[in-house]
């Protein structure tokens, strides 16, 4: 009987070869740590590819959007032009005859004072958009 790193052999040099190899013993745990060491490897390349990223466009920026100018409605101005309309009041007392209105969709439309007034109470819908005096 001689003694080889896997244990005694008795015998014939091929004894030992039926044995089982140290490397053969434990293949289940090997292949784990293989795949967890993989795993391992792809959430560190995962992480790092994001501090990159985040570290290479840390410092762009948007630039802020010019301050655009109001858009014109030529509808509303067409319509005050017409039915003398102002947003701000008349300077000599003049009583509205009518009132520019805008309902939810967007639309105007020219009702008569007292609609008006109750749109700016709120007791109708609309939004008082101008008061005007009678068409020209």
């Amino acid at each position: 009987m001689t003694d080889s790193p896997t244990g005694p052999v008795d015998g014939s040099p091929t004894a030992r070869l039926t044995l089982p190899s140290p490397r053969l013993r434990t293949p289940r745990r090997t292949w784990r740590r293989r795949h967890v060491l993989r795993a391992l490897d792809l959430v560190k390349g995962a992480v790092l590819g994001t501090v990159i990223t985040i570290g290479a466009t840390a410092h762009v920026s948007a630039e802020p959007a010019a301050p655009r100018e109001p858009a014109t409605d030529t509808a509303l101005e067409q319509l005050m032009a017409d039915h003398r309309c102002t947003t701000t009041g008349f300077p000599d007392g003049a009583i509205p005859a009518s009132t520019l209105l805008r309902n939810r969709e967007g639309h105007l439309r020219v009702v008569t004072f007292e609609r008006g007034w109750a749109a700016l109470q709120g007791t109708a819908p609309g939004e008082v958009v101008a008061v005007c005096l009678d068409p020209r």
